[in-house]
């Protein structure tokens, strides 16, 4: 639909926002996601207890931050979905478990000024992995645009954790980087 959701002020949130929407565009706005007091999930799973969750195509991120508590796994968990996340900062520093952000069978553009904040208890800052999403391998490309910023900070020295889970199966990793593309990092 290529519809844009713009936030007018920061949000907690009760529960997971799932985005399964082709074509729909949050713009951040400069505020802030994150969760509340009362944010409830399945810790028995775990696959609810990310603060936002995107399995659709076309869809864009933008403008602004994405900070989980310790009622919180990823932050941003991609699967089975195209996305570009821009101008974005992801902040995993109060995250009980889990990555700023995970794609799993996914195709995702990093592009403006991207920064990744891992805390104590992130596994690394980018997961990047092929998926067998409902009995079909997946492959996942992350791909960081021209002229982008990709910033690492917090706790963890792994920026981007690139693994093939379906390799066995043919499934495909694919990471690149277009050119003048700055990578910084404080860790």
């Amino acid at each position: 639909k290529d519809d844009t959701v713009t936030l007018l002020k920061d949000a907690s949130l009760d529960e997971m926002l799932s985005i399964a929407t082709d074509g729909i565009t949050l713009d951040l706005n400069g505020k802030t996601i994150t969760a509340s007091e009362n944010f409830t999930s399945n810790w028995s799973n775990g696959n609810d207890s990310h603060l936002v969750s995107l399995d659709a195509t076309g869809v864009t991120i933008k403008n602004g931050t994405i900070e989980t508590t310790a009622k919180n796994k990823h932050a941003v968990n991609i699967y089975g979905a195209e996305v570009t996340l821009e101008g974005l900062t992801v902040d995993h520093t109060n995250a009980s478990t889990g990555a700023p952000v995970v794609i799993g069978g996914s195709d995702v553009t990093l592009s403006g000024k991207i920064t990744v904040i891992s805390g104590e208890n992130s596994w690394y800052g980018i997961n990047l992995d092929s998926r067998d999403i409902n009995g079909t391998v997946t492959d996942s490309s992350l791909t960081v645009s021209k002229d982008a910023v990709l910033t690492f900070d917090g706790k963890q020295p792994i920026g981007i954790y690139v693994e093939n889970t379906c390799a066995a199966e043919d499934g495909k990793v694919s990471l690149s980087f277009e050119e003048n593309v700055t990578i910084a990092s404080d860790i």
